[in-house]
């Protein structure tokens, strides 16, 4: 259990910070969505924070995975 709680942990820190790095990488190479009529925002925001956070978990849950431990069933 411990095991699954450090994975868990370090999946949470690398997601924020690639997620980060996405979206700063975002604002340099206009990967950005602009506001228009139907938007919720009124400035634009950066896009494919979502990347950053699936780089961040893939690698640990195979390497869970590996080791026998069942990430997937807990993530679900």
């Amino acid at each position: 259990m411990l095991y699954i709680i450090k994975i868990s942990t370090l999946s949470l820190f690398i997601g924020g910070i690639c997620a980060g790095l996405i979206a700063n990488l975002g604002h340099k190479i206009a990967l950005v969505d602009n506001p228009n009529g139907r938007s919720s925002h009124l400035s634009p925001m950066p896009r494919g924070g979502g990347v950053g956070l699936w780089l961040a978990f893939l690698p640990l849950a195979f390497i869970s995975h590996d080791k026998g431990h069942r990430i997937f069933a807990v993530i679900a």
